[in-house]
């Protein structure tokens, strides 16, 4: 008996001393916090003004207690804190940044921009947050500690760690129906270099068959008939100026007065409807480096490498002189730089589409003029 006595005194004493724990330490502290950041998603780093390791306390809190092993009173003052913002006490700090920071985040950046393929650097602009105004039906759009949230990092923690979303289903749905990035280099193939490609391959082959057109009419007479169809086929073949930037206009030269004359481009219109972050997309310079890099490297092998074929039992091996000795080994290359290797892979596909890239090779022998 007197060991149960004992024992009560005890659980008695210690629930006393969380309770003016409570009171006396988390409940100032989490005012504190919020008045100063309008959130309750308190860092377990975070020390106050006062060098109080707050962070800690708060951290032990949600260790060990949860919302169940709480009095109502107890509930009720932690609702209190930060009900004049709508805001709750954060009892997983992951769920608050996912649901609170990234989602709202990303939504503005979608529709800043038109995609989700956020850059590594990429944070959140106080100007959009305040421009998304009452009228926006989401008001998580609006909190003021999404500015300058670093998105961008979180996104590629996403990507290479799987932070926030491993073994969690349902936020990997909540991306893929906002039309989450995961792979940068494919987007920028896939959805940014072929789609402008095909525009002005599409461009290219109107003005073709209105060229046509126009020259047999001035010949026979009449409306000048339908091209063949053979200028449209898959042999179809066009040249990317090195200064050709996707816009919805073309600008024309100048008049007697100065004035630019702008002519509309169908076919990029079309294409910036559908992809409004195209507009401005450096077509040309993107074409023009991949090619540059990739030549370069081709020289480079050919200069640095003498390549021979030597037969070993009957199958034809590659051998490659070392720089140090002279003497040949049939040692694997070393793997391809990355860049080369996604230059090789835009210029194959460039061609693929009809590119040519002769006016490379006769513009700096001197051939052509520079476009």
């Amino acid at each position: 008996d007197d060991d149960k006595t004992q024992k009560k005194r005890k659980e008695k004493f210690s629930t006393r001393k969380e309770e003016r724990h409570f009171a006396d330490v988390l409940l100032p502290g989490l005012h504190r916090f919020f008045s100063r950041f309008e959130h309750l998603n308190v860092p377990k780093s975070y020390v106050d003004e006062e060098e109080f390791k707050f962070g800690r306390v708060v951290h032990n809190f949600r260790a060990k207690r949860n919302p169940e092993s709480l009095t109502r009173a107890q509930r009720q003052a932690l609702d209190d804190v930060g009900a004049s913002k709508g805001e709750k006490f954060v009892w997983d700090a992951d769920d608050f940044v996912f649901d609170n920071q990234i989602v709202p985040g990303l939504i503005l950046f979608k529709k800043k921009f038109g995609h989700l393929n956020v850059p590594h650097k990429y944070v959140v602009d106080g100007d959009d947050v305040v421009n998304a105004g009452d009228s926006d039906d989401d008001p998580k759009l609006r909190k003021p500690y999404l500015k300058d949230f670093p998105l961008g990092a979180k996104v590629n923690d996403m990507r290479a760690k799987g932070t926030y979303i491993l073994h969690r289903p349902k936020r990997l749905e909540t991306l893929a129906e906002l039309g989450f990035v995961w792979d940068d280099e494919q987007f920028r193939f896939e959805e940014m270099l072929v789609p402008a490609v095909l525009a002005y391959r599409e461009m290219n082959q109107r003005k073709l068959a209105e060229t046509f057109v126009a020259a047999n009419a001035s010949k026979r007479g009449d409306s000048g008939g339908r091209p063949p169809r053979k200028l449209f086929g898959k042999y179809f073949k066009f040249r990317l100026p090195w200064t050709l930037v996707v816009s919805e206009y073309e600008k024309k030269n100048e008049d007697a007065n100065g004035d630019e004359h702008r002519v509309a481009i169908p076919e990029f219109k079309s294409l910036l409807r559908s992809r409004p972050y195209l507009d401005g997309y450096a077509l040309g310079s993107v074409a023009r480096r991949s090619y540059a890099l990739s030549k370069k490297t081709q020289t480079q092998t050919t200069r640095t490498e003498k390549e021979d074929s030597i037969t070993i039992s009957g199958y034809t091996k590659h051998a490659y002189k070392n720089k140090n000795k002279n003497i040949f080994t049939t040692e694997t290359p070393p793997p391809k730089d990355p860049k080369v290797a996604r230059a090789e892979k835009i210029v194959r596909k460039l061609r693929v589409l009809g590119v040519v890239f002769d006016d490379f090779e006769d513009v700096k022998k001197g051939k052509l003029p520079k476009p």
